[in-house]
C-alpha cells in the first residue's frame, strides 16, 4: 500500500471531514509514492516522537496533536516543529494527524468509559459526554479518575465528602470557558472532569454546586495511542508500534 492510498483510508477511518472549523487533521507531511512498511503512533508530533518512528522502522507517524497548527509564513529549522519536519524530510517519514475528529469519533467515548461513566449521552452536540457513576464520595471518585488515567497529580475541586453520581466529562481543554460548565450544570452534573480549568472556571463551577476534577490534557488523551493503534490494526492488518513515551 501506497501512503497516499493509507492517508485515504485514515481520511474516512478517522471521518476527518468532521473536525472543528479551527483544526487541522489530516495529512501534515506526506511521500505519497513511498510504500507504507510501519505506521507509529503518538500523540504529538515532535523531533522525539519523528525520530523515534524511524528507529521503530516506520515511515508513516500518526499522531493525535497536528504538527502544523494555525497559520505562518516561516518555518524555523531551530523550533520544534522545523525539528520535527527535518526529522521527516530527511527519513522520508510521512506524518498524518487526527485530532479533533477523532475526539468526537471515538476518544471522549473511550476516555469517559475508563473514567467509570455509563449511560452516556453527549454534553453538547459535538463535544463531551453526560453519565452515571456509581455513587460514591467525591475524594473517592477523584482516586479512580486518577488510577484509571495513571495520573497522581489531578486536582478535585469541591467538598470531598459529598455524594457524586453524575459525571461530565471532555477530553483536552474541555476546562477552557465557562459555558461547558454551563451545560454541565444544565445536565444536573454532581462533578465536571476535564482540564486546562481557569481558576475563575472553577470558581463558576463550584458556585453553581458543580464539583471539577482537574486532569492534565496529555493524561486524558493518552489512551488516543493505544485506541487508534487498534483500529489500524483491526482495520488494515499494517504493522504498528505505539509510542512507549510518556513523558511528553
Amino acid at each position: 500500500m501506497k501512503v497516499n492510498e493509507l492517508f485515504d483510508k485514515f481520511n474516512t477511518l478517522f471521518d476527518v471531514d468532521n473536525q472543528e472549523w479551527y483544526d487541522n487533521s489530516g495529512a501534515q507531511i506526506t511521500f505519497g509514492d513511498e510504500d507504507v512498511f510501519g505506521v507509529f503512533v503518538s500523540l504529538d508530533a515532535t523531533p522525539g516522537s519523528a525520530k523515534r518512528a524511524v528507529e521503530a522502522g516506520a515511515n508513516v507517524l500518526l499522531t493525535h496533536h497536528p504538527l502544523y497548527f494555525g497559520s505562518g509564513s516561516f518555518l524555523y529549522a531551530e523550533d520544534p516543529n522545523g525539528m520535527t519536519t527535518a526529522v521527516a524530510y530527511n527519513s522520508k517519514l510521512s506524518i498524518y494527524s487526527a485530532h479533533t475528529c477523532f475526539d468526537i469519533l471515538a476518544l471522549n467515548e473511550h476516555v469517559a468509559r475508563l473514567i467509570g461513566m455509563e449511560n452516556l449521552t453527549r454534553l453538547t452536540e459535538r463535544e463531551g459526554y453526560i453519565g452515571d457513576i456509581r455513587s460514591c464520595t467525591l475524594l473517592e471518585y477523584g482516586k479512580l479518575v486518577s488510577r484509571a488515567l495513571e495520573e497522581d497529580g489531578i486536582r478535585v475541586c469541591g467538598d470531598n465528602e459529598r455524594t457524586v453520581s453524575r459525571v461530565a466529562f471532555i477530553n483536552g481543554s474541555g476546562g477552557r470557558d465557562e459555558e461547558m460548565i454551563k451545560h454541565a450544570v444544565k445536565a444536573g452534573a454532581d462533578v465536571f472532569v476535564s482540564s486546562e480549568f481557569k481558576h475563575s472556571v472553577i470558581r463558576f463551577a463550584l458556585d453553581l454546586g458543580c464539583a471539577v476534577i482537574d486532569v492534565s490534557h496529555m493524561k486524558s488523551e493518552l489512551p488516543f495511542v493505544a485506541l487508534a493503534g487498534k483500529m489500524l490494526e483491526d482495520n488494515y492488518g499494517i504493522h504498528v508500534v505505539l509510542d512507549g513515551e510518556t513523558n511528553l
